[in-house]
C-alpha cells in the first residue's frame, strides 16, 4: 500500500517548487525591468541568424558569414519568437525569465531527490532561486540560461536512469543529451559524463551497460554531428574561426576558484589571499564532494545516485572548460561556468548532510548532526542571498550586458541615428552597429589580412565607411593609427566615445 501523502508531503512537491519558481521569474522580470533584456556582442550573431533563418535565408550572421561558433538551437528558439512577435527583444525578456523560473522549480526537485533535510533543500533552493550568476545570465540574450536548464532536467534525468534503467527515460535522457550539444558545444563533455556514469554505476551485465552507453552517446551527438558536417561544408571549420584567449593555466584555474568562491563568500581582491581562498575552497569543496560520494558506496537510491550524477556532471564540465581553455580558444568567464551551478550546490550541500550525520554523536540525547547541517546551510545562504539583493537593484538600475549603457548613452550610437553612413561598414564593433542602429557592418580589416590589397581589389572601396569605438580593445584587429597609414580615411564626425571615417578615392598609401 502506498503511503498516504500529507499536507507536508503536498506542500514539498509541489507548491514549495511553484513558489519558488513564481519567485525566481519575479526577481528576473524586476532586474530587467529597467532597460530591457541584456544584450552582448553574441547576441547579435543569434538575433541575425534569427532573423535570416525566418526570411529564409538560412542561418547567417549580420555580416554575412554562416553562423558556425555556436550550434543552432537558440537561434532557432529565437527564430520562433521572430515569428510571435515583431518585438522579439520584449518577448525574449519574458521568455528568459521563464527559464530562470524553470530553473528554480527543477533545481527544487533535485534538491529534493539528493538531500534529506528539509531546511537544507529550502536553502539549497533558495541559493539557487536567488543566485546573481543565474539571474544574471538569464537577463541576457544569450544561449547560456537555456543551457543552465537543460543541464538540471539533465541531471533529473540521469539520476532517474541509473534508479530505475527503463527504455523511456533512456530515449529521454538521450533526447536532453542532444539539446544540449545543439544549445552549446559544451553539452557534448556532460554526454560523455553521462555515458560514464551508466557503465560505471548502473546494474547489469556489462556488454549490457555498453551497449546502453554506446547508444545513449551516438543519439546525442548525431544531430550536432550533422550540424559540424554542415559547418565543415560551407566553411572548412567545425566550429568556426576563434581567437586564442590569452590566459595561463594558471589565470584559468584561478579565475575558476575565484568564479566558484563568489557564489558563496565575498570577492577577495588582494592576489595573495584570493589564492589562498581558491586553494582552501577547493580542498573543502573536495572534502565536502568526498564525504557526499562515500557515505553508502553499494547505495543506489535516489539520493545517492542524484549526488553522484550532479557530481560528475559539474566535475567533468569544469574539468573539460579548463582544459579547452588550454588547447582551443576558449576565454573562461562566470556566465561560461555558470551550468555548474546548480550540481555544485547539490554536491556541497550533500556534503554538509554528510558531514553533520559523521558528527553526530552515537549515544542517546540531543543529536547534533540533525542540527548542524540546517544550521552550515543557512550560513552558506547568508552572502550569497545580501548579494543577491544589492545585484539585483544595480542591475535593474544599470541595466544588464556588455552594452547595457551603449543605446542610451553612446554619442556615437545618438549621432548615427541621425546621420545613417552610406555604403559598406567596417567597425571595430559590428554588434553595435546591429543591436542599436539595425546597421549591417563587417569587422574592420584583421591582423592576418592586409588593407592595402583589400582596398586594390575592391573588398574596400571608396566612399565606405569605419565606424570605430574608443575604449573596445582586439588585439586581433588593426589600430585605428594603423589603418589610417594604410587606407586613405577622410573624418566625417568625431565623438567623446569614437569616430566615422570615409574611404576616399585616392590611392592607398
Amino acid at each position: 500500500m502506498h503511503r498516504q501523502q500529507t499536507d507536508s508531503d503536498i506542500l514539498f512537491r509541489y507548491a514549495l517548487p511553484a513558489g519558488f519558481g513564481l519567485a525566481a521569474v519575479l526577481l528576473n522580470l524586476y532586474i530587467t525591468s529597467g532597460y530591457g533584456i541584456g544584450l552582448d556582442a553574441d547576441s547579435a550573431s543569434y538575433l541575425s541568424a534569427a532573423r535570416n533563418l525566418v526570411a529564409g535565408r538560412g542561418a547567417v550572421c549580420f555580416d554575412g558569414t554562416p553562423l558556425t561558433s555556436w550550434p543552432p538551437l537558440y537561434p532557432a528558439l529565437l527564430a520562433l519568437l521572430e515569428l510571435v512577435s515583431r518585438d522579439v527583444l520584449a518577448l525574449a525578456r519574458y521568455v528568459h525569465a521563464l527559464v530562470m523560473g524553470g530553473m528554480a522549480y527543477a533545481a527544487f526537485h533535485v534538491l529534493r531527490g539528493a538531500l534529506r533535510s528539509r531546511v537544507v533543500i529550502v536553502a539549497g533552493a533558495v541559493l539557487v532561486t536567488t543566485s546573481p550568476t543565474l539571474q544574471f545570465v538569464s537577463a541576457q540574450l544569450l544561449s547560456d540560461a537555456v543551457f543552465c536548464l537543460l543541464t538540471v532536467m539533465y541531471i533529473l534525468v540521469l539520476s532517474r536512469l541509473l534508479t530505475r534503467r527503463d527504455g523511456k527515460t533512456l530515449a529521454l535522457c538521450a533526447l536532453l543529451g542532444a539539446l544540449l550539444c545543439l544549445q552549446r558545444y559544451a553539452g557534448i563533455p556532460l554526454v560523455v559524463a553521462a555515458g560514464t556514469a551508466v557503465l560505471v554505476w548502473e546494474r547489469g551485465a556489462f556488454l549490457r551497460r555498453l551497449a546502453r552507453v554506446i547508444g545513449l552517446v551516438l543519439s546525442s551527438l548525431v544531430p550536432l554531428g550533422a550540424w559540424l558536417a554542415r559547418n565543415y561544408m560551407l566553411t572548412s571549420s567545425l566550429t568556426g574561426t576563434r581567437v586564442f584567449a590569452a590566459q595561463s593555466f594558471v589565470d584559468k584555474l584561478g579565475l575558476t576558484l575565484n568564479v566558484l568562491g563568489n557564489w558563496f563568500y565575498p570577492r577577495i581582491d588582494d592576489p595573495v589571499l584570493g589564492w589562498a581562498a581558491g586553494l582552501l575552497l577547493a580542498a573543502a569543496l573536495s572534502a565536502l564532494a568526498t564525504l557526499a560520494l562515500r557515505r553508502a558506496r553499494k547505495d543506489r537510491s535516489e539520493p545517492t545516485m542524484t549526488v553522484r550524477s550532479s557530481a560528475v556532471l559539474a566535475g567533468t564540465y569544469l574539468s573539460a572548460l579548463v582544459v579547452l581553455s588550454l588547447v582551443a580558444s576558449v576565454q573562461l568567464s562566470p556566465r561560461l561556468l555558470s551550468p555548474a551551478f546548480v550540481p555544485v550546490v547539490v554536491v556541497v550541500l550533500a556534503g554538509v548532510e554528510a558531514l553533520g550525520c559523521r558528527l553526530q554523536p552515537k549515544q542517546k540525547g540531543p543529536k547534533s548532526g540533525s542540527v548542524l547541517a540546517p544550521a552550515l546551510a543557512v550560513l552558506l545562504v547568508l552572502y550569497p542571498l545580501y548579494l543577491s539583493a544589492r545585484t539585483a537593484r544595480l542591475l535593474k538600475d544599470m541595466g544588464v550586458g556588455v552594452y547595457a549603457l551603449a543605446s542610451r548613452l553612446s554619442p556615437l550610437v545618438a549621432w548615427l541615428r541621425q546621420n545613417p553612413v552610406r555604403g559598406s561598414v567596417f567597425s571595430n564593433d559590428p554588434a553595435v552597429m546591429y543591436l542599436f542602429l539595425e546597421q549591417e557592418s563587417r569587422f574592420t580589416p584583421r591582423r592576418s589580412e592586409d588593407p592595402e590589397a583589400m582596398y586594390r581589389e575592391g573588398d574596400i572601396q571608396p566612399d565606405d565607411h569605419i565606424v570605430w569605438f574608443k575604449g573596445m580593445n582586439r588585439p586581433y584587429l588593426y589600430s585605428l593609427e594603423e589603418l589610417s597609414l594604410m587606407l586613405p580615411l577622410e573624418p566625417v564626425h568625431t565623438a567623446r566615445d569614437g569616430v566615422v571615417l570615409r574611404v576616399g578615392r585616392s590611392a592607398a598609401r
